[in-house]
């Protein structure tokens, strides 16, 4: 239980110790969601790509709101790497990744590490970021939401929703809850997978942008004909979640 928080472990049969270690942040717009939600998804991950990927169950909003969920990931990912011998894990090959607002927090992390770092302070050092459909504006409402109003999985009104109840009331401007407005500079190499028909889809989309003129390596694929939540609903959609866990792995083994 790194930073006090439940985590499920899935380690290949053939990993070596110490092992690459992908820390995973589930989605659920920051009010919903949990390790079960992310089970087929991280055990697809850990045996494609050869990692151990550890699944943190953070707490959620109402009741814990923002900072308070994107505090719990980076303590978690800190509290592995600082204990990362009794982990079997090589805490110089971390990565973070998340899907919706567990790919907010998964970028977010990457900030706060930096961030600690530019301070001077210690900080785990992160190899890669794999964002899945995240959201990246708390505030502003991009055009995909406007065009893809109503969609499976998730509305338009359901990411206002969210947001309402995780920020309550708080700055939603703030670079740690709106990443689409930070500094993105030093951060690393990241994936970003977004879905045709998603009202997230710009806020990734938008994202690749920002992190490419920041300088930063990243990869975008858009999966056509999909929608939001493909990596929580592989039996619905076995052929999309199969085709983004495949590149997912094959970008966490490269790095």
């Amino acid at each position: 239980m790194p930073g006090g928080l439940p985590v499920r472990v899935y380690r290949p049969a053939d990993s070596a110790s110490p092992a690459p270690v992908v820390v995973n942040f589930h989605g659920g717009g920051f009010v919903q969601g949990d390790l079960d939600q992310s089970e087929w998804f991280c055990a697809h991950v850990a045996r494609e790509g050869s990692v151990v990927v550890v699944s943190v169950d953070y707490r959620l909003a109402p009741e814990h709101t923002f900072p308070v969920p994107a505090q719990d990931c980076y303590d978690a990912v800190a509290a592995l790497v600082a204990d990362a011998r009794a982990w079997g894990i090589d805490p110089a090959r971390v990565a973070v990744m998340g899907d919706s607002a567990g790919g907010n927090l998964a970028t977010v992390v990457c900030l706060m590490a930096r961030d600690r770092r530019l301070d001077g302070l210690d900080a785990p050092a992160i190899a890669a970021q794999v964002l899945v459909y995240p959201g990246t504006e708390m505030v502003d409402v991009l055009p995909s939401e406007r065009a893809i109003p109503v969609a499976p999985i998730l509305s338009a009104a359901d990411i206002r929703g969210f947001h309402t109840l995780y920020l309550a009331g708080a700055d939603g401007t703030h670079p740690y809850a709106s990443p689409l407005r930070a500094d993105l500079a030093g951060l690393p190499p990241a994936l970003v997978q977004t879905a045709e028909h998603d009202p997230l889809r710009d806020h990734g989309e938008r994202y690749v942008e920002a992190l490419d003129a920041a300088g930063v390596p990243v990869r975008h694929t858009r999966y056509l004909g999909a929608a939001h939540g493909y990596v929580a609903t592989a039996t619905l959609t076995p052929r999309t979640s199969l085709q983004a866990v495949a590149e997912i792995a094959a970008f966490v083994r490269a790095m």
